[in-house]
């Protein structure tokens, strides 16, 4: 699976007009994307951001995005598997899926990502390819340390702040 899946507690996934309403100026996400296709087919969204177009899938009142397992844990307890998760998924559209990898893709997916965590009651972020699950606010400052010039977050280049 790729990109990116946001876990949420059972119950508080968010739905199309709650990702619309975030979307609204003068919120950050405003800034970074917008609803480029919103289908009758409940669930999911496309959003455009820098000329790219990328899926929002698992909103509700559709069925929640498949829970990628975790192979690698970032700044989350051991046993936060055992939690019941509902997830979203953020992944290339079907226009750019073959160059989901590329550089310039995953930067605007990140980025994305990170605002969506820090704008709605994320409980986990999963880069789904390294099924690495991280603990929200340390892949929002990682994901910030990074598009702002940092060095790319390869696992262990950074250390989770103890919870």
């Amino acid at each position: 699976m790729s990109g990116v899946s946001l876990l949420f507690a059972a119950g508080s996934r968010p739905g199309v007009d709650d990702v619309e309403r975030l979307l609204a100026p003068p919120g950050e996400m405003g800034k970074v994307a917008r609803i480029s296709h919103r289908p009758d087919e409940q669930g999911w969204i496309e959003l455009l951001a820098s000329g790219l177009t990328f899926d929002l899938r698992g909103l509700v009142p559709g069925n929640g995005a498949a829970v990628t397992p975790a192979s690698h844990l970032y700044g989350l307890p051991q046993d936060i598997g055992r939690f019941d998760f509902e997830a979203i998924s953020l992944a290339p559209g079907a226009h750019i899926a073959a160059g989901g990898a590329l550089l310039p893709v995953v930067r605007v997916l990140m980025r994305m990502a990170a605002v969506l965590t820090t704008e709605l009651p994320v409980r986990a972020v999963c880069w789904n390819p390294a099924q690495a699950w991280m603990e929200p606010k340390y892949f929002s400052r990682v994901m910030a340390h990074w598009l702002a010039g940092g060095t790319f977050p390869l696992a262990g280049a950074y250390r989770a702040a103890p919870s």
